[in-house]
Parts: structure tokens; sequence; C-alpha cells
């Protein structure tokens, strides 16, 4: 995950507020579970001595604006194998596709996201590996997104390893519209990554192909049910799976981002409309808002603040690293 802004986080704790006050109203207590998970995500921000920020308490609910659930972990698992799997698969090309359906209203969409994850995972990976006689390497990531009608649009992001050449003789639109027995023809969109392009390069596609299964938008919260209907239909779905060499050179690490840094004292606490440095009770150095909490700014509350090496350090899983940090003088 690359390094925000103050700013950026500060909108990222205003969706996760508005989404969890939607799940609220709705006084359903699966939804209501999930909005008090959200409020605990975005309440207080750890700040690493580079700059980074991240949730203290990270809910990973799959649609959560703060943590952006499990995509972390999960992303950063291929990404750790990236290199081993290029080295290994030399002479295959990468291919990126995305596989899309029409747009359906939101209250057929959990029907609709099972179909379409069935489809790809039963039906075009078996045609897939009937094609190539053998079983495709590939990691794929399930989509919802919201049309300027209302509409949803689920769809799938999908990255292969395959043999050079083989696009050439298929018809993935074909392949897909057999799979899902669709009575159209879908669109398909896929291109082919240059053997000759840079790792960088092929590390930001792969971060695109497994961006968050729903990305929410001030139009989805002025949309409430579709809102519901998409956070609904996502609830006990798969929205990631790999195999092949993807599964084969999948690295699990440390999980959480930026987890070789190191954790200054500086804590960041919601106030309801933005993020403010906070101690011992109370909001310091207001100044951070010109400064956008820069380098220099950091710098100078570590230098200037003795509380950094009092408060025990903060480990994942453990909540004494908050108290800390609030209690120490």
């Amino acid at each position: 995950m690359t390094s925000q802004t103050l700013d950026q986080w500060n909108a990222h704790g205003s969706l996760a507020q508005r989404a969890a006050d939607i799940f609220t109203d709705t006084q359903n207590p699966q939804l209501q579970t999930r909005a008090d998970r959200m409020r605990s995500c975005l309440r207080s921000l750890k700040v690493y001595t580079d700059g980074h920020f991240w949730p203290a308490y990270a809910c990973a609910d799959p649609i959560c604006p703060c943590c952006q659930g499990r995509r972390a972990r999960v992303t950063g698992k291929y990404l750790n194998g990236l290199r081993n799997l290029l080295a290994a698969n030399d002479g295959q090309q990468l291919v990126s596709a995305c596989f899309t359906v029409r747009n359906i209203p939101p209250q057929y969409l959990r029907a609709e996201v099972i179909d379409i994850t069935t489809a790809f995972n039963s039906g075009f990976l078996r045609s897939l590996k009937y094609r190539l006689a053998a079983s495709p390497s590939y990691v794929r990531k399930l989509e919802l997104t919201r049309a300027a009608d209302g509409t949803a649009h689920p769809h799938i992001h999908a990255l292969f390893a395959l043999p050079e050449g083989t696009t050439d003789n298929l018809s993935l639109s074909q392949m897909w519209q057999d799979a899902g027995k669709l009575g159209y023809t879908p669109d398909v969109y896929w291109h082919v990554i240059p053997e000759s392009a840079p790792i960088a390069e092929v590390t930001r596609e792969l971060r695109y192909v497994l961006k968050q299964p729903l990305q929410i938008t001030h139009a989805m919260l002025n949309d409430p049910a579709f809102l519901l209907a998409a956070a609904s239909s996502l609830s006990g779905i798969r929205t990631t799976s790999a195999g092949g060499a993807f599964r084969q050179f999948a690295e699990q690490r440390r999980s959480e981002p930026f987890a070789d840094s190191a954790i200054s004292g500086v804590r960041l606490e919601w106030t309801g409309n933005e993020y403010w440095p906070f101690r011992g009770g109370r909001f310091q150095l207001r100044q951070a808002r010109v400064l956008n909490y820069s380098e220099v700014l950091l710098e100078t509350m570590l230098r200037s603040q003795p509380w950094n090496k009092k408060c025990p350090s903060f480990n994942r899983g453990h909540s004494r690293g908050i108290s800390g940090w609030a209690d120490s003088s």
C-alpha cells in the first residue's frame, strides 16, 4: 500500500463514518455489528516514523474505506512472490483480463455475484484447463461498482500466466459466454503485458487486479439501497482466488502494512470530521492542518515530545499501545 496524506485519510474516515451510520439505521444486527467494527477502525491511526499511517484497530471488513479489509494481507502474499513467479515461468506471458456482464438492479446483485463467481471458477477455468491441457496459473478478484443510473456492475479482474501465443487461439469472450450461459455476447477486456515490462509495471497491474471488491463512494452513500445491497451481496463470498503458479509462489509474510517500519509515539484520533494528534486527553499541534502532516512536522513532534520514549510499542493485535499513548505524561 502506498503512502497517503492526512487529507486522504480524512476522506477515508468520512466515508467510513457515513457508511457505518447507514448500516446502523437498518436495525439489522449483522449490519450493526459491521458498523461498530468500522467505527473502531476509523477511531485511531498509528503513525510510523517514515510518515505512513494505518488504523490502530483494523476491522478487516471487506468494504471498509479505512483498512480495506484483508486487501493488504491478500495482495501482499502475491506481490511478495511475484519475482520468483516471473523467474520460474520464463517464456510465459502475463495476460490481464476483465470479465463483465450486463448491469443489473441492486436487488438482484446477490444472485448475480454467486452466478458469475461460479461461472468463472467452475466454467471458465475448466474450459481453459481443457484447452491448455494443464491447470491454469491465475489470480482473480471480484469487484462491484455502481453505474451512473444506479444499477450494479459486477465483474471479475484476473491475471493469467499463459504459454506464449495462447491468446491468439482463444476467444475469451466466447469462453466467458459459455461458462456463464449468457444469452448475449459479453465484453471481455484483456491485454498482454510485454515480457520486457519492468517489475514495477507488473506490480502495478497486480495491485489493480487485486483492488478492493467494493470501493465506497459518495454516490453510493447517497444511494443507501445500493450500498446495503452491495454490502449484503459480498457477505460470505470469497472475492479472491488463485491457482497454479500464483498459488505456488504466494508468500505469506507479516500481514500489517509497513510492518518493517518503526511506530512513533504519535497517535491520531478521529474528531468526527478529521484526524488530529492526540495525547493525554488533549488534542495537540493544531498547526498540523497547514503543514498537512509533513515529514518536518513529524520530526518536530518526535523531537519536542518525550512521549514516544515512554509509550509501549504497539504490536499487532494488542491494544495496550493505544492506552499507553493516551496515558503517558
